[in-house]
């Protein structure tokens, strides 16, 4: 049988296309819920814990190459301890994909479908996950490929299409609010951040874990950075107010995109942009859950569990939640405590047991990549520090001297475009050593 690979860069456009398409929905409003206008501050834990997932994978990329994060799970701990822990990443993975139909559906019925029921959107996305399910990760990568770049491109000039609605007052004075709202909602970012656990799903697709977190990594700041700007934009157009009470923040947000008296419902152009980027993070995770199952069923191939899968996937989506308000009270809560004291410890006692084994171990140790880090990697991590210490200066000073607040606000935007740069930089830094090591002239 054919293996079925995907590239580093589809892994990194995947990244973004999971962090952006279901953040657009109810994510801003929660959020400014919890920590008022300075909302689009709190991403500094979620960068750290991005770039912690994505470390911890790549090293077990190192220990197990060519194994998914079930497999991996398995050798680390036996078959009867190992399948116990796949079936809580696969309950997690399960849930996650619950929540992006169920929330695709409140969204649907609530704001273009208003007339059909819920019940039956979420049962037409039944085919949706069975076709992908049936076709593959590689094709699924391919249709991400395609339809991810209108939808950055449409998010990079929405500031210009609501630029006549920005409002920079209703954000001032900045970094006024509570700090205990200001770490609330950087801990409540790290559910939505915890997404990116099902990268674990087709670790064994890619090759060369340095290569894959240079890759991974350009994906999650590139999404997150997105992410700020149309928290940004939200608090702009409308203000914290508005903004944390209406369901659908962006929704009503891009109601306001009126260009001429004739253009005045690009809303619906838009969502045409979006949904297939939705449709592939919700592929994404179905077929993550197909991998665990088939795993569990003694590494049967995937498409197999496509068909009966999904409809069970639809089933209990159905029944999940009955109101918008139970879901957000997950995301923001429940889903919160299961990644940070469930699903993050398994993925580092993976690790650690990992590399306790290959310490114990009379076989060679897995050769590492050369010069595994450059330059530009510390650039990053420097970025991320010093968004950490604007914020805390901004905090500190910014209610007695309002200029503070001011001064720091550009300077969290220069951070945030200065990671974006060193995460390409960091990407042309390692293809450049690649290009002139001695593997690389062999072949």
């Amino acid at each position: 049988m054919k293996i079925e690979r995907i590239k580093h860069r589809q892994a990194a456009w995947i990244i973004s296309a999971i962090l952006l398409s279901g953040g657009l929905i109810t994510f801003p409003r929660e959020l400014v819920r919890i920590s008022g206008k300075d909302a689009w501050t709190c991403f500094v834990l979620p960068f750290m814990f991005a770039f912690l997932i994505i470390y911890l994978y790549t090293r077990m990329m190192k220990y197990k190459p060519g194994k998914h994060i079930f497999s991996i799970v398995t050798d680390s701990f036996g078959t009867i301890i190992g399948n116990g822990i796949n079936l809580i990443l696969i309950l997690y993975f399960w849930m996650l994909l619950s929540r992006d139909i169920t929330s695709l559906s409140f969204f649907l019925n609530s704001t273009i479908l208003t007339e059909t029921p819920r019940e039956m959107i979420i049962w037409l996305l039944g085919p949706v996950l069975l076709y992908y399910g049936k076709l593959g990760f590689e094709p699924v990568a391919r249709v991400n490929d395609f339809s991810l770049p209108f939808m950055v491109v449409m998010l990079i000039f929405l500031p210009l299409l609501v630029s006549n609605e920005i409002k920079p007052e209703l954000l001032m004075p900045t970094f006024t609010g509570d700090p205990h709202a200001l770490l609330y909602g950087n801990v409540a970012n790290l559910g939505w951040v915890g997404d990116l656990f099902v990268i674990g799903s087709f670790l064994h697709k890619l090759q060369d874990g340095a290569k894959t977190r240079v890759y991974l990594r350009i994906g999650t700041v590139v999404g997150m950075a997105l992410l700020v700007m149309g928290i940004f934009l939200n608090l702009c157009v409308m203000g914290p107010n508005i903004t944390g009470r209406v369901l659908y923040p962006y929704h009503v947000m891009v109601e306001q995109i009126q260009i001429t008296d004739f253009m005045d419902r690009l809303e619906t152009l838009i969502y045409v942009l979006w949904f297939p980027v939705y449709f592939v993070n919700t592929a994404v995770f179905a077929i993550a859950l197909f991998v665990g199952f088939s795993h569990l069923a003694n590494n049967v191939h995937y498409r197999q569990f496509s068909g009966v899968t999904s409809w069970l996937i639809v089933i209990t989506s159905v029944f999940a939640y009955n109101s918008i308000i139970e879901l957000t009270n997950f995301i923001n809560y429940s889903l919160t405590f299961i990644v940070l004291f469930v699903i993050t410890p398994i993925i580092v006692i993976t690790l650690l047991r990992l590399m306790w084994m290959n310490a114990n171990s009379s076989q060679a140790k897995p050769n590492s990549p050369r010069k595994p880090y450059n330059i530009w990697t510390y650039v990053s991590h420097g970025l991320v520090f010093l968004f950490a210490v604007i914020v805390i200066i901004g905090q500190t000073f910014a209610l007695d001297m309002p200029t503070v607040g001011t001064v720091g606000m550009i300077a969290v935007a220069l951070v945030i475009l200065g990671l974006v740069v060193c995460t390409f930089l960091e990407w042309y830094r390692y293809m450049q050593e690649e290009k002139h090591s001695p593997s690389h002239d062999k072949n």
